[in-house]
């Protein structure tokens, strides 16, 4: 019979030793030093670094589709002319402000030059009602002629009498003085009364010269005596003259004594007795 075994000892289990106390190590296998921890001394170099600077707070971020929150955005993709003028150069734009500048120039010397080459037109005078006179001179003038002076500043008509010349007829005839610096001729004279016809003696055009003042003659009637006012104020004649260089119709007042007279023949010849003139054709 082969030898019986012994039974080994049952071992109770103790209470486990005491192990170091301090701060664990970083590195695998080292030993429970109590040195400081330090970083490792080279970057990361995992297969995908991160990317450099802060990084952006998600909370700013702009949801997909939509531009960047710290973008303006406007309702065009192109750039204005202003965001074009001043993305040019200094030196750029100064030359093309000096072009605008000379073309602006040149236009309105243009304007002036072909506004002075204009045929000139005859200041506009009072007219206060229609006369006779021949029709407007169609010809332009000359540039000599324009040079002179218009018919109504070379003029100068002065009053000098008034007669009466038939009562029954109730006719009257006035002279008037006429001088000029230039050379110009008197085609009509007109006034301003409705009842009473005046015009120039026999109709022809006069001319006046420098060389000496001429004599016109009006031949006048009264048409109505009741549209005759008894006393003239102010009358004035309408005298159409002409020259080299334009037409003009000249509004004369001869004064106070040319009043005078015309309210005399006005009272003679329409005064009650007066015999009654022929009716007009």
């Amino acid at each position: 019979m082969p030898p019986a075994r012994r039974p080994r000892p049952q071992q109770h289990p103790g209470p486990a030793p005491d192990l170091p106390t301090g701060p664990s190590t970083p590195y695998p296998g080292s030993s429970g030093s109590s040195l400081p921890y330090s970083a490792p001394p080279g970057p990361y170099a995992g297969p995908n670094p991160p990317p450099p600077g802060p990084f952006p707070d998600p909370a700013s971020a702009a949801p997909p589709g939509l531009p960047d929150r710290e973008t303006l955005a406007s309702g065009r993709d192109a750039a204005g002319f202003a965001e074009l003028w001043y993305g040019l150069p200094v030196r750029t734009r100064r030359v093309a402000a000096v072009a605008v500048c000379l073309v602006v120039l040149a236009g309105g010397g243009y304007a002036l030059a072909a506004g002075q080459l204009t045929p000139e037109r005859a200041p506009s005078t009072s007219r206060s009602g229609p006369g006779p006179g021949p029709g407007p001179d169609t010809a332009l003038p000359s540039a000599a002629s324009r040079r002179m002076p218009y018919p109504a500043q070379a003029a100068h008509i002065t009053f000098g009498r008034l007669a009466v010349s038939d009562r029954s007829r109730r006719t009257f005839t006035v002279e008037m003085r006429a001088t000029a610096t230039v050379p110009l001729t008197v085609l009509d004279v007109g006034q301003g009364y409705d009842a009473v016809d005046l015009r120039l003696a026999g109709r022809q055009p006069l001319t006046v010269s420098p060389d000496g003042p001429r004599t016109l003659l009006l031949k006048a009637r009264v048409t109505n005596c009741d549209r005759v006012p008894l006393r003239a104020r102010s009358p004035f004649l309408n005298v159409t003259l002409r020259n080299s260089r334009a037409r003009q119709e000249l509004s004369v007042i001869p004064g106070e004594r040319y009043a005078d007279a015309l309210t005399h023949a006005f009272r003679t010849l329409c005064g009650r007795d007066t015999p009654a003139s022929p009716s007009d054709p």
